[in-house]
């Protein structure tokens, strides 16, 4: 084998661990394991696999487990493997993680000393206790849901170069600038947004500017002009930003962005943005100020150009290709597209769609949107003629969204405007959708179209019913035609107060395993767990206003 073979990294996808005879692997290549979005018997499958060699712990060198939309993870996992045992582990990724959790990955954490990626979200009340245990000596990249509250473990980010925060603050910032000093790298999801103080000024005069720093992404921010140059004044080696700004009822005007790119970032060279407002003049006053960013200066000194959409009840002016993985399609919407750009694939990015029913009765979107995977509706109007969806309207749909890739659809907020006729026409054409959100009371209208609960029975995967401080169904009779419907169902998020209904859905949904029970007022657990443990192990995780339950089914060998 030549030194290019020993040194490649194959990744082992878990659909094909069962044909793998880990005796024949080479010692010297590295395994990649990613456990995403795989069930439970196969996950135990592979479990046993690992656990077949010893010599195969110290070839992986990356890991990934979740407990998200699949069986269970990290529990299991880090019961039956120390992470101790992964001594050329370098990336590390633990997906929704649980309190639950916290004490096994705790414990283990510490022996990982080559680790050099750790991503991390879920439970974030004890990330200081995550971090403190954390190995940071050669760690360069680590995306956690928020900031440690205590700077002695912000201290240890000297050897970072990506750092990916969920939320982040301008006190948090400075604190990231004074001890990230080699950070090249930083995304922001949502910034948290507080006046500038005289001891964050005085913080700030003690602080190196970030030199290193070359790429800035922030998801969400809320506009201040004030913390916007503060945190440039930082990055003077900037050439990388992309940044969604929500100005509110602020004007958004092109001048303010051209003196702050000419002041601080004078090596900027890639700048991608979304700026939006709420639509408080009049549609020829927000024209006038989004042309500015049509002038010299963005277009033909820095190519960066842009389109506009003004709608009935917002604004926003944004570079192409569109950023976000987020667009709403909205009521009364005009777009002003750009005449020396042909940007087919300016939508390419997005794939959570939110479109209003009432703006479908207006034609198909002047843009095509190729890649959405989760649709959802909403009715802005509820009570008008255009709100309620009509096989016109459906066309219009078809001919704005390319329906073949859509997997998740939310119709939580359009009950009213969308007959389970409709929706039956809606699903045969966009035969991907697995994942439905709906509201407690279109169930009756629902179970009153047998073709369309037969197409349910079959396809859906992933239900939630929003239950509005009810339980899911009134009486016996119901829960019975909710199983018949949902047979397929695997993962369920509702609203219930009877042990014997959720005993009723473990037993006659065969797939089902996980009952995520939201606003929950209190139940005997140890009674349902008794019950249950004919059907599979058991486990609750539980939290102020949920509590989710896992059963791990028994199936045959």
């Amino acid at each position: 084998m030549n030194d290019d073979k020993q040194e490649m990294a194959t990744t082992l996808e878990t659909s094909c661990f069962k044909y793998l005879d880990f005796i024949d692997v080479p010692h010297s290549i590295r395994l990649s394991v990613n456990f995403e979005n795989i069930d439970q018997q196969l996950f135990d499958q592979c479990c046993k696999l690992i656990s077949s060699n010893e010599e195969i712990f110290t070839q992986i060198h990356s890991l990934y487990l979740s407990n998200e939309n699949t069986c269970w993870q990290i529990q299991p996992f880090l019961s039956r493997f120390s992470l101790g045992r992964f001594i050329h582990l370098q990336s590390l990724t633990l997906k929704a993680v649980t309190e639950d959790n916290l004490e096994l990955i705790r414990s283990t954490l510490p022996y990982l000393e080559q680790l050099t990626s750790f991503n991390y979200t879920g439970f974030d009340a004890q990330i200081d206790v995550i971090i403190s245990a954390l190995p940071m000596s050669k760690l360069k990249i680590l995306s956690i849901p928020t900031l440690p509250s205590r700077n002695t473990s912000i201290n240890q980010f000297s050897s970072l170069e990506n750092l990916t925060v969920s939320s982040c603050d301008q006190n948090q910032l400075t604190s990231i600038w004074k001890s990230a000093t080699r950070l090249k790298h930083l995304q922001i999801s949502t910034w948290s947004h507080s006046s500038f103080t005289a001891d964050i000024f005085a913080k700030l005069s003690y602080v190196d500017d970030a030199i290193h720093l070359t790429h800035l992404t922030i998801e969400h921010f809320p506009y201040d002009n004030d913390t916007l140059r503060m945190i440039f004044k930082q990055t003077p080696n900037l050439t990388y930003l992309k940044i969604d700004v929500c100005y509110g009822d602020n004007a958004i005007r092109a001048s303010v962005w051209e003196n702050i790119i000419r002041l601080y970032l004078l090596r900027l060279i890639h700048f991608q943005f979304v700026f939006s407002c709420d639509r408080h003049t009049e549609s020829r006053c927000i024209e006038m100020g989004f042309e500015e960013f049509r002038g010299q200066f963005w277009m033909e000194q820095h190519h960066w150009r842009t389109e506009y959409v003004i709608s009935n009840r917002s604004a926003r002016i944004y570079t192409t290709p569109y950023i976000s993985k987020m667009y709403r399609v909205e009521r009364g919407t005009s777009t002003h597209c750009n005449s020396a750009t042909n940007d087919t694939d300016k939508f390419d990015n997005i794939s959570d769609l939110a479109i209003d029913v009432a703006a479908l009765a207006e034609g198909a979107y002047p843009s095509y949107f190729s890649h959405i995977t989760s649709l959802c509706f909403s009715d802005t109007q509820p009570m008008e003629t255009d709100s309620i969806m009509k096989r016109t309207q459906l066309e219009s749909l078809k001919a704005t969204v390319n329906l073949s890739n859509v997997i998740s659809l939310n119709m939580t907020s359009a009950s009213r405007s969308i007959k389970p006729s409709m929706l039956f026409y809606l699903l045969k054409e966009a035969q991907q959708i697995s994942s439905l959100a709906i509201d407690r009371e279109y169930l009756k209208y629902l179970f009153q179209n047998d073709g369309l609960c037969e197409h349910l029975r079959r396809t859906i995967l992933k239900l939630e019913v929003s239950c509005h401080g009810k339980s899911l169904v009134n009486n016996l009779s119901q829960l019975k035609r909710f199983c018949q419907t949902f047979s397929s169902v695997k993962h369920l998020t509702c609203m219930n107060d009877n042990e014997e209904f959720m005993l009723y859905l473990f037993k006659h949904l065969s797939q089902l395993i996980l009952l995520n029970l939201r606003f929950l007022n209190g139940f005997n657990s140890m009674w349902l767990k008794g019950c249950l443990q004919e059907l599979g192990n058991v486990e609750f995780v539980k939290s102020s206003e949920e509590i989710k339950i896992y059963l791990f089914r028994k199936y045959q060998t």
